[in-house]
């Protein structure tokens, strides 16, 4: 088949996607689902065939196949404009990472989780699906200050038993060095002490950030 040079997933969870995040090509279709993938070949000749054949064999439930530029642009403005997502709620943003064979059974647990905690919730999920990168936002439905370690809790928890990462292209920062024990054992992290004090002996290069002095 036709080689796939790009793919991401989209996920609205407890709704569907605003219609206004649609592009009008295939729009009727893609309401229908909770979770959509965005596919991309390097080659129109026998795309449509391509993507139309993945129910078939059990890739989708449905498909909605570009056939112009323009509709191609509308479909990836879904992809290019979730940054929307922010004015809907007030909301937390997550960068994780985790082998593929591992999202959806990921996904079921983080959405179980945050069904149980905060029933009002409102979450979306879009990412880089083929290098298992996922965005996650989360408008847990309360103050966010209050709830923030348990809306993280809900996200980062899982990720231990599959060995994901907390982190999948955004780095770290204070945000997560609570939770870098996650996905880093007391070894590595002791290693990465050794190595800051090896070329950082004076500890002048972003004290106190990642690793504690």
């Amino acid at each position: 088949g036709e080689p796939v040079s790009g793919a991401t997933v989209l996920a609205a969870v407890g709704q569907e996607f605003d219609a206004a995040f649609l592009p009008p090509h295939g729009r009727t279709k893609l309401l229908r689902h909770q979770r959509m993938v965005i596919d991309e070949a390097t080659s129109l000749t026998g795309v449509s065939g391509v993507f139309a054949a993945y129910p078939a064999v059990g890739l989708a439930v449905d498909v909605a196949v570009a056939t112009s530029g323009r509709e191609r642009e509308a479909l990836w403005a879904l992809r290019d404009d979730v940054e929307r997502v922010h004015g809907q709620a007030p909301s937390i943003t997550f960068d994780v990472s985790l082998r593929v064979s591992d999202i959806e059974g990921y996904l079921d647990q983080v959405q179980a989780i945050l069904a149980a905690e905060f029933p009002d919730n409102r979450t979306w999920i879009f990412g880089h699906l083929g290098d298992g990168n996922l965005h996650i936002v989360v408008a847990p439905g309360a103050e966010l200050t209050a709830v923030r370690p348990r809306v993280e809790q809900a996200v980062y928890g899982p990720l231990a038993a599959i060995n994901g990462s907390i982190s999948g292209e955004h780095g770290i920062g204070l945000e997560k060095k609570p939770w870098l024990k996650l996905s880093r054992t007391p070894a590595e992290l002791a290693l990465m002490a050794t190595i800051k004090a090896a070329i950082d002996p004076g500890n002048i290069l972003n004290p106190g950030k990642l690793l504690s002095a």
